[in-house]
């Protein structure tokens, strides 16, 4: 959610508000592949392109098949 805030909005506070979400739900679960397609799609928004393909290859190590994860490494490439 905070990051759909940060895109409409463009306020920088939001982008660091959804890297804390993410992170703290990768520190609860690090296997949800949802959280890792959020964090590179954060990862990618900021500019950080190595970082968001390691964390999309994560979220598709997890689940081989997520289309979401392919869209994101596809779009960050």
């Amino acid at each position: 959610a905070q990051w759909r805030m940060f895109e409409q909005y463009r306020d920088a506070a939001w982008v660091e508000k959804a890297r804390a979400s993410i992170q703290q739900a990768l520190e609860r679960d690090a296997t949800l592949a949802e959280a890792h397609v959020t964090l590179g799609t954060i990862l990618r928004g900021t500019g950080k392109y190595a970082e968001s393909i390691a964390a999309f290859e994560e979220a598709l190590r997890l689940s081989p098949r997520n289309a979401d994860a392919f869209k994101g490494m596809a779009d960050t490439y």
